[in-house]
């Protein structure tokens, strides 16, 4: 397959498969080709990625992707609920400038399922640390009262009562 040039490209709305995106020069230069499932540089001295800038977007984002799935999985294979939970509740914070005060932005269920638990499971982690001092649930919103022993959990240390 041969890279497409810039004056081959129609001006109007052009659909493109994902082969021919990566190996697009976007009027540079530099021609791509897929030799045998990789993308190879034709005739320019640069780096393969140093001058495409979709190739660099693509990268990018798929190394981004593949970050927040390695956290997702260490948090939901290394973590306990309640340390789950406490981090989720710190991250809403942080979202609304570190306030103490947050509101849940999904229901209980997907709540659960986000934390890889069950809903009467959440409950119950709910009224402990309500229990033990951390949090105040008023309905759908969640008043964090202890915001350095909610680190601690979040870290996965023991918290004292």
């Amino acid at each position: 397959m041969r890279p497409i040039r810039w004056s081959e490209r129609e001006t109007n709305y052009h659909r493109m498969t994902l082969e021919e995106y990566l190996t697009d020069d976007g009027g540079t230069d530099i021609r791509y080709e897929l030799v045998d499932g990789v993308l190879v540089e034709m005739g320019a001295e640069s780096t393969l990625f140093g001058k495409n800038r979709r190739i660099n977007a693509f990268n990018c984002s798929f190394a981004r992707h593949l970050r927040l799935f390695s956290h997702l999985v260490d948090n939901l294979a290394l973590r306990e609920i309640p340390a789950r939970l406490a981090n989720y509740l710190l991250s809403l914070s942080q979202q609304m400038s570190n306030a103490e005060i947050v509101e849940l932005d999904l229901p209980k269920g997907q709540l659960a399922a986000r934390l890889g638990t069950i809903p009467e499971t959440l409950s119950r982690v709910f009224a402990k640390l309500s229990h033990e001092g951390l949090i105040q649930m008023e309905g759908g919103k969640i008043k964090l009262l202890d915001l350095d022993r909610l680190h601690q959990l979040a870290a996965g240390k023991r918290v004292s009562p």
